[in-house]
């Protein structure tokens, strides 16, 4: 789904699709995990760039917390820039006109409560001001105040949000290991 403005790098791991563990193709640091209000936490676990933690809480509100937990909970959804994408592990290339109306009425449901996610601006991001000539001021000019009606940052993401930093996932090397193991006991008997 196209968003209207790029948001910071969110994901949002269902807890009901997964089975030993994660079913994402990626991990993602613990410290970037945040705990909301609620009773989210028993159906998504959050992940945010470290720093973005008050913007996710004003991203990820009662109402559209409860909106994904209503329509949503099957699916994995991560923020990229301006896309929010929806991942499952249905099949969703069909012709059955009860999978499209479900993935539909996701949709609908999820597009009506993202009025709020237009209006937010990344603080991180401090507005260019410029000078009468209209090119950027050289720092220590009194142009360095910004310009009026660019108090708020424009849209955008700063370089620290846009991308969650992932971390290694020990479930293939405890499985590797432990193949070997079994491999040299079985040579041993």
């Amino acid at each position: 789904m196209k968003l209207d403005v790029p948001l910071p790098n969110i994901v949002l791991d269902a807890i009901g699709n997964n089975g030993f563990g994660s079913n994402l193709p990626a991990a993602f640091q613990r410290a970037q995990r945040l705990s909301l209000e609620g009773d989210f936490d028993q159906h998504f676990t959050l992940y945010c760039p470290a720093g973005y933690e008050r913007d996710a809480l004003y991203l990820f509100t009662p109402d559209i917390m409860a909106r994904f937990i209503d329509h949503a909970a099957e699916l994995d959804v991560e923020i990229i820039d301006d896309w929010l994408f929806l991942y499952t592990k249905r099949e969703v290339s069909t012709l059955d006109p009860d999978t499209w109306a479900w993935l539909f009425g996701i949709v609908d449901a999820l597009t009506t409560k993202f009025d709020q996610w237009a209006r937010w601006r990344d603080d991180r991001l401090q507005p260019q001001s410029t000078g009468a000539s209209g090119h950027p001021s050289a720092p220590g000019t009194q142009a360095d105040a910004p310009a009026l009606g660019l108090i708020k940052p424009p849209p955008g993401v700063a370089p620290s949000g846009r991308r969650l930093r992932r971390s290694g996932t020990w479930i293939p090397v405890v499985f590797v290991v432990g193949t070997v193991i079994v491999w040299i006991v079985m040579r041993m008997n």
